[in-house]
């Protein structure tokens, strides 16, 4: 007998491959996501330092020099002027979470590293 086409056992063969291939895809695929997250966190994070920066040496440069340590501001200082740029729906529950700079020059910003603050 010459019968065409495929039988039951090989059909579910190349079901269970392309089950085996889409679960790589999709580890692979949820990886990349996790990984971009933490990238826009980082350059978040970063955009924020910069411009925390930038406004102490503007308006707080002696203090710094000196080391005062009553340094604070908010994003909504950074953003008023024009020094930090964020898109709509970032950090917009964080807007009067204070910046401080401590004696020694570092800033702390905890208060906006908060998770919150970097969904797209």
């Amino acid at each position: 007998m010459n019968n065409k086409g495929f039988t039951l056992i090989e059909l579910l063969a190349v079901l269970a491959i392309l089950a085996v291939i889409a679960s790589v895809a999709t580890i692979n695929i949820n990886s990349q996501i996790k990984k971009s997250e933490e990238q826009t966190k980082n350059i978040l994070s970063n955009k924020i330092e910069n411009a925390a920066k930038l406004y102490a040496g503007k308006y707080h440069a002696s203090d710094v020099v000196r080391g005062s340590s009553d340094i604070s501001f908010t994003i909504k200082d950074l953003v008023d002027d024009e020094l930090l740029y964020l898109k709509d729906g970032e950090c917009t529950n964080k807007m009067n979470s204070s910046i401080s700079v401590g004696t020694d020059g570092t800033f702390n910003y905890n208060a906006v590293k908060a998770s919150d603050c970097y969904k797209e």
